[in-house]
């Protein structure tokens, strides 16, 4: 089990590396991109950013969530 654990938090920390070089690179290209390859790669690299990011995103409660009543008894 703790071998299947350290395996997954292995490929976790790979998807995370992957994920930080290609906002380098879409850095790069934003700062020398010129060419039209160069711009159909930023599209592929924002698809592939933004999927990481949803798939790391924390679903959060709904803005209009009224917090619940504290009811006080004596």
């Amino acid at each position: 089990m703790t071998e299947i654990n350290a395996t997954s938090a292995q490929a976790e920390q790979m998807r995370e590396i992957e994920y930080l070089q290609m906002i380098e690179r879409f850095d790069q290209l934003w700062a020398s991109a010129t060419s039209e390859h160069d711009q159909q790669e930023m599209q592929r690299l924002i698809i592939l950013i933004e999927q990481h990011e949803k798939k790391r995103e924390i679903p959060a409660e709904p803005a209009n969530k009224l917090p619940e009543p504290r009811i006080q008894t004596v």
